[in-house]
C-alpha cells in the first residue's frame, strides 16, 4: 500500500484516511463478487466495467498491487483469455485481503 496520495490530499488527519479506507473496503467486497461472476459467465462488457472502476478505485486508494491485476484483468478478458482473467481473479482476491489487513492495521495504529 502508497499511502502517499491520501496523504497529498488529507494530510495527517488519520480519521478522514480511516473512513476513506473503510468505505474503499465496504465498497469492494461486493464489486469483486460482481466481478467474479462476470468472469464466469464470460460477460466482457461487465467484466470490463468493474475491473476498470476497482482500478481506479484501487489505484486512488494506493492499493497498486490490486490495482495491477485488475489492468491485468482487463486486458485477459479484452484478448478473451476467460482462464486467464479466472487466475487473476483469485490473486485479486488475495490482494484484496493483504489491502484489508493493512487497512485494519491502519486504523489500530
Amino acid at each position: 500500500m502508497n499511502t502517499a496520495r491520501l496523504v497529498d490530499i488529507y494530510g495527517t488527519d488519520r480519521e478522514a484516511i480511516s473512513e476513506i479506507f473503510g468505505l474503499f473496503v465496504r465498497m469492494t467486497g461486493p464489486q469483486l463478487e460482481t466481478l467474479r461472476h462476470a468472469v464466469q459467465e464470460r460477460d466482457m462488457e461487465t467484466v470490463l466495467t468493474v475491473a476498470h472502476t476497482l482500478k481506479g478505485s484501487a489505484g486512488n486508494m494506493g492499493a497498486e498491487e490490486l490495482a495491477e491485476l485488475l489492468q491485468k484483468t482487463e486486458e485477459a478478458v479484452k484478448a478473451t483469455d476467460w482462464a486467464q482473467a479466472l487466475s487473476l481473479h483469485a490473486q485479486i482476491m488475495e490482494a484484496f485481503s493483504s489491502v484489508r489487513e493493512f487497512i485494519e492495521a491502519y486504523g489500530h495504529d
